[in-house]
């Protein structure tokens, strides 16, 4: 039973060597003062009440998307009652009327 375990033991390490002897590559990316577009990340609006007059009440109307660099992604978090109000009946005018504001801009460029 030692002779396995020690065979084992000395197995491992060997294999475990090959994973020491890689050499490392420091990355050091030089700053250009340019905004990190980082895909998927965005900006998100949270109010207390999730009312949906709220979204963009702070914006004024001369905000642009051009006013938030590297915004991908705008998330509206509303209550699901508000998208259904009734059973089977949606109301997308809820989150495209607040939208509309990031929506325009991306499908004239």
């Amino acid at each position: 039973m030692k002779t396995i375990q020690l065979c084992s033991f000395i197995c491992c390490l060997f294999m475990s060597v090959g994973v020491f002897a890689q050499d490392t590559t420091t990355v050091k990316p030089e700053d250009t003062g340019k905004v990190l577009i980082n895909p998927g990340m965005g900006w998100t609006m949270h109010f207390y009440s999730n009312v949906a007059r709220n979204y963009g009440s702070k914006l004024e109307p001369s905000d642009t998307l051009e006013d938030f660099p590297g915004v991908s992604t705008v998330y509206l978090r509303l209550p699901w009652s508000y998208l259904e109000p009734e059973e089977g009946k949606y109301n997308w005018a809820i989150f495209d009327t607040p939208a509309q504001r990031w929506i325009n801009p991306l499908i004239t460029s």
